[in-house]
């Protein structure tokens, strides 16, 4: 008896001592020792929850989840409320890619214990992954406030609003957290200035990359800065650097490789070299068929090159975009795929910005005339104006109903975004020349006294002027007007002038005026917002000369005459000289930051546009066409000067 007790003692001893010895080898990470010792001290009976949670970590990290997820949940059905458990079967779960099982195993980890820090990292981390980017917030600041001192909660929260898109709320995170730890790693560095190129805060910029260029960095860090260097040179238009620096990364296998590709093809079709872009994109999507912004790209590339076809065949991977502004609808109803629509009820919901709305929305009669009961959602503003111009519409905004209730109580036979009706209904420039006519309802009478107010007279041409866009960005500025570039204007004879520009302030206008160029105004119209007064402010005019944004896409709806100023190389050419949705528009390519050569290109081509305008717009006897409409009321009581 005594015997047999001393060898369970010494048995005990040297149990004790192995497990002691594995979880030395697992922390200097002498696995497959530890892995040994592990299988020994299972024949020696060992099944303590320590024993087996060291177990199935050791397994987990030879890469081996299944094997590893039997011990720990053996070790947790043991000591279930151990918060260190719970968090190690989290692990397990987020490496057999079953996010949610792993998220609510760290929830629970921080159930048991609220301070536990990796517990609230592992979740902040896991939320991210599954695109829960509120609750990552929450988690990574729960983090942040357990350990003020540490860096990581603080990053993983910049990369959160980053990922959200909300990147001046990363800008203050990331200077915050380079404020407290001003040696910080150069990664943190570097993706503040990828915040600051996202924001196109170019003094930022232009101050702390050569600082960062000339650090010693590491391939990854060096990788990533030379991807904002790329995106520097293009918004300084030096394509030819960011286009080597483009090749280079995107010639490197990885997971970046397809990112690198992506920017590479659209880096291509900036240049003009579309044939080089298209193939740098299809090559991206043999590798990545699901990559978020290549599929849409290449569509782009293809519109470029004239390939209608082609662009539409790519063009709905636009709604894996990241930053696309659309809500994406889960209507029960098929995505209509160009069937017969007599009789059959279709729901048409809105994408992108106003300007894709309004033009798309060119091609909506066509389906009423197939003799389909349409209802389009609609951005709220644009409402009134789709009620005018298409009276047998159901026009409502967006409707958002939680689950499927929506589908429900509104059952359609099809539905479709407003951008893919071009997928079946302009696949050709064949198609828009014998299709494509204005749309959008005009009230001669509102439009008479605007002209009456101005006092044109009938030797004059009344001509709206849209220099900009609300949206002012480098990367946009460049292809846009200055109020000093617009005075040659001046020299045409016969003219008067009106702002149909939105978001204009008081100093621009008398910067314009003070150019010589008498520019009139209706300052109380918002014409951001009141989409049927600037309509009403636009179809008064003779011409509108117009830059390359919404309000271009409004006067092609009116149909009144237009001399368009956009970049050379704009997918709204389809591969034509022209603008195949406006065919009342004359188009003045530019290169960047040579807007102010379409202005000269204008004044010298006057002659032959007053021969081009001859007839294209003829003013009707507004006493016998203010019912023509019917529907547009007049703005009543403007202040205007």
């Amino acid at each position: 008896m005594q015997n047999a007790r001393q060898n369970r003692i010494g048995k005990g001893a040297k149990l004790h001592k192995t497990l002691g010895k594995i979880q030395t080898l697992y922390k200097k990470n002498r696995l497959n020792e530890a892995l040994q010792q592990c299988e020994w001290a299972t024949t020696q009976g060992a099944d303590s929850p320590e024993f087996l949670h060291t177990y199935g970590l050791i397994l987990k990290r030879v890469g081996k989840p299944h094997e590893a997820l039997v011990k720990i949940f053996a070790a947790h059905e043991l000591q279930p409320e151990s918060a260190k458990i719970l968090n190690s079967l989290g692990s397990v779960f987020l490496d057999m890619n079953d996010l949610e099982t792993a998220i609510v195993m760290f929830k629970r980890a921080t159930e048991q214990d609220e301070k536990y820090f990796e517990a609230w990292m592992n979740l902040g981390d896991t939320l991210k992954i599954a695109g829960r980017l509120h609750a990552a917030e929450l988690a990574f600041t729960a983090a942040h406030y357990l350990d003020l001192k540490h860096s990581e909660p603080l990053l993983q929260l910049a990369l959160v609003y980053i990922a959200a898109y909300q990147f001046e709320r990363s800008a203050e995170i990331l200077d915050q957290l380079l404020q407290v730890h001003p040696n910080a790693r150069a990664f943190i560095k570097i993706k503040r200035l990828e915040v600051a190129m996202q924001l196109e805060d170019m003094d930022y910029v232009n101050s702390h990359l050569e600082p960062l260029d000339k650090l010693k960095l590491n391939e990854v860090d060096r990788t990533n800065l030379q991807a904002v260097k790329a995106r520097n040179h293009i918004i300084q238009d030096e394509l030819d650097e960011a286009i080597e620096i483009l090749e280079e990364l995107a010639a490197k296998p990885g997971k970046n490789q397809p990112d690198h590709l992506s920017h590479l093809g659209g880096c291509y079709g900036l240049a003009g070299r579309l044939d080089e872009g298209i193939a740098a994109l299809e090559k991206l999507m043999r590798i990545s068929p699901e990559h978020k912004t290549g599929g849409h790209n290449l569509a782009l590339l293809c519109f470029k090159a004239g390939k209608i076809e082609e662009g539409y065949d790519h063009y709905d991977t636009r709604m894996r975009h990241p930053d696309f502004d659309c809500q994406k609808y889960r209507f029960q109803a098929d995505k209509w795929a160009g069937e017969p629509l007599d009789g059959k009820s279709i729901v048409i919901w809105k994408e992108q910005g106003i300007g894709d709305e309004v033009r798309f929305a060119s091609l909506i009669p066509e389906l009423h005339q197939q003799g389909a009961q349409v209802t389009l959602e609609c951005s709220e503003k644009l409402v009134p104006l789709w009620e005018k111009s298409f009276p047998w519409a159901n026009v409502r905004a967006p409707i958002v109903i939680p689950g499927n209730e929506e589908t429900e109580k509104e059952p359609f036979d099809f539905q479709t975004p407003i951008g893919s009706l071009g997928s079946y209904l302009r696949r050709s420039i064949k198609d828009f020349d014998q299709c494509q006519k204005p749309w959008i309802a005009r009230d001669f009478a509102a439009e008479e006294k605007i002209r009456e107010q101005i006092a044109v007279q009938p030797d004059e041409l009344l001509i709206g002027l849209c220099w900009r866009s609300s949206n002012q960005i480098a990367s946009r500025d460049r292809d846009f007007l200055t109020c000093e570039e617009l005075a040659p204007l001046k020299e045409l004879p016969g003219t008067r002038w009106l702002n149909v520009q939105y978001i204009t302030t008081e100093d621009e206008i008398d910067r314009i005026r003070e150019t010589g160029l008498e520019l009139h105004s209706y300052p109380d119209l918002d014409q951001m917002n009141d989409l049927v007064g600037a309509c009403t402010l636009i179809g008064a005019c003779d011409l509108v000369i117009s830059v390359g944004v919404s309000v271009g896409d409004l006067v092609g709806g009116l149909g009144t005459p237009m001399l368009h100023i956009a970049p050379e190389l704009s997918e709204i050419y389809l591969g034509t000289e022209r603008i195949p949705w406006f065919p009342n528009s004359r188009s003045y390519r530019i290169k960047p930051f040579e807007a102010h050569k379409g202005i000269e290109r204008i004044v010298d081509d006057w002659p032959s546009i007053l021969e081009w305008l001859d007839g294209k717009n003829p003013r009707p006897n507004h006493s016998t066409h203010a019912d023509t409409s019917g529907k547009l009321n007049p703005p009543l009581d403007l202040k205007y000067h």
